[in-house]
């Protein structure tokens, strides 16, 4: 009898334990908000906010405004370090190039081509198609 019990207890905890589990779509990387600038002029400035809840916001900074204002918004997903970003809008800022994600530590990044965000944690290189 206590070994039904015991076995009972234990199946339950498992079950419960897989019923929680989430598959992390960014691959462990995106753990903290990630910002990029992709275009800075001055008192201006365009940039890429990745947040670990797999949201995206592209924002437009204007030191002659009240700060900033998001341009456009939606989720994204890393696929083998590229970011697939889904707007929900027809014509998305994002679509006509390519954009990869790494960890600035990462052997075979071009320096060259990397953005890097305030903490030089991350580096995004965009591509075109």
């Amino acid at each position: 009898m206590n070994r039904i019990i015991i076995l009972i207890f234990f199946f339950s905890v498992v079950s419960c334990q897989n019923g929680q589990r989430k598959e992390n779509i960014n691959n462990g990387i995106v753990s903290d908000t990630i910002q990029f600038p992709l275009r800075i002029l001055p008192d201006n400035g365009w940039f890429l906010k990745l947040y670990p809840n797999s949201k995206y916001d592209y924002a437009y900074f204007s030191g002659f405004s009240s700060g900033f204002d998001t341009i456009e918004n939606g989720t994204y997903k890393l696929v083998e370090k590229q970011i697939i970003f889904n707007s929900g809008i027809n014509k998305s800022e994002f679509d006509s190039k390519n954009y990869y994600l790494f960890e600035n530590n990462e052997n075979g990044t071009d320096s060259t081509k990397c953005l890097k965000d305030k903490t030089k944690k991350y580096c995004l290189i965009i591509e075109t198609e």
